[in-house]
């Protein structure tokens, strides 16, 4: 194509801002993409006419203290509209498996924070659900109450489930880089095309104010892919905690007081957030270890329902499939997490070869190259 992404990225924007007559609130998390799109949105918002531009950030209490410092400082700038909401909301609490420990209640009203609500911050949760997702969608119609839409900084690089995602289906007109909520309201990504490396490119090439944590994270080491700066408890992010104490201190003394599990996992050094490399010996193979790790590990009796049951229809859709250790190791990998809503699993199905094997088992389709699991 004669034009980069970076063009790409603004000419979308414009567009979005015009289609929307300005009714767009940017996402943020405090990460990179998300710096990246609210430097954009003011980019063209400045150009239009059409500043300040509106940003909100759903906090999760237990966050870096370096992110909320990005947030302090995004506080002061006269080109944004700020939305700190830090609201009553329930995340899961993915380092401990006792099931009346297994959730944050952030911004509980009878619980000790793990940090003083900002004096700014939206605080009433008014919006009919405490789960993290679906509270974006009230929030938007919250802002815009005619209609408008959510700017996230999602990328089809992280992962093959967002390629799918965003590419497959047309969200608004000849949009595919989103999803509808209710009409008018949308969500938009126009960002998807970008990878990691396009990202330092435009902060570092315009001074965009980013998250201080990240040149603590490259110091140290961790790969570009396992950079998190959202909450440390999540199924996705547990292996920051690993880091927490050198880097925050001051948050790690928190968590170990407010979460149940955070000291554990950090004593295990991760090992009890993974597969062994190694079967141990006690087991014939891995899903009789699965098996048992469902059995003994997952106390919570509904959840152990909900990984049983998983397990079953995954045993028959993937019955005779090469390497199919591999499945088993991510069902571990769930179980060890007690990641009952499947999200490693999801992220394991979408993997391009599986659902080649998938396509060919049921739907007789000959795969276009070659196949460990079909194949061997």
């Amino acid at each position: 194509m004669d034009y980069n992404v970076l063009e790409a990225a603004l000419w979308r924007f414009e567009y979005i801002y015009k289609e929307f007559d300005g009714k767009v609130v940017i996402g943020t998390s405090g990460g990179k993409d998300s710096a990246v799109i609210l430097g954009l949105a003011k980019t063209v918002a400045r150009k239009l006419g059409m500043l300040p531009v509106k940003a909100m950030w759903l906090d999760q209490e237990a966050e870096w203290n370096f992110t909320v410092d990005y947030f302090n400082n995004l506080k002061k700038d006269p080109e944004v509209e700020f939305y700190w909401y830090q609201i009553p909301l329930v995340i899961f609490n993915a380092t401990s498996h006792d099931s009346e420990n297994n959730w944050l209640n952030c911004w509980a009203e009878d619980e000790e924070w793990i940090r003083p609500k900002d004096p700014d911050a939206i605080t009433e949760n008014t919006f009919g659900t405490k789960r993290f997702a679906p509270l974006f969608e009230p929030i938007l119609k919250s802002i815009f109450p005619d209609g408008g839409c959510y700017i996230a900084g999602m990328r089809a690089e992280e992962s093959p489930r967002r390629t799918l995602s965003l590419t497959m289906s047309l969200t608004y007109k000849w949009i595919t880089y989103g999803r509808k909520y209710e009409e008018p309201w949308y969500v938009f990504y126009p960002i998807y095309d970008w990878r990691w490396s396009d990202v330092w490119k435009y902060i570092l090439d315009n001074d965009i104010p980013y998250n201080k944590l990240y040149d603590l994270l490259f110091q140290y080491g961790i790969p570009v892919k396992n950079m998190r700066v959202s909450n440390l408890h999540h199924e996705t992010a547990v292996h920051s905690l690993l880091h927490a104490q050198e880097m925050d201190s001051g948050l790690w003394n928190q968590l170990t007081t407010r979460l149940d599990g955070v000291n554990t996992v950090k004593h295990l050094k991760g090992s009890s957030m993974k597969p062994p490399k190694v079967l141990p010996e006690a087991f014939t193979d891995w899903k009789e270890y699965r098996d048992y790790l469902t059995e003994h590990l997952v106390l919570n009796e509904d959840y152990k329902k909900i990984f049983k049951a998983k397990w079953g229809r995954m045993d028959e859709k993937y019955e005779g499939m090469y390497y199919i250790e591999d499945m088993y190791k991510a069902q571990i990998s769930a179980i060890l997490l007690n990641d009952w809503e499947m999200t490693k699993i999801s992220n394991w199905e979408t993997i391009p070869e599986v659902g080649a094997y998938r396509q060919w088992k049921w739907q007789g389709k000959i795969p276009k190259r070659q196949n460990k699991y079909i194949n061997g």
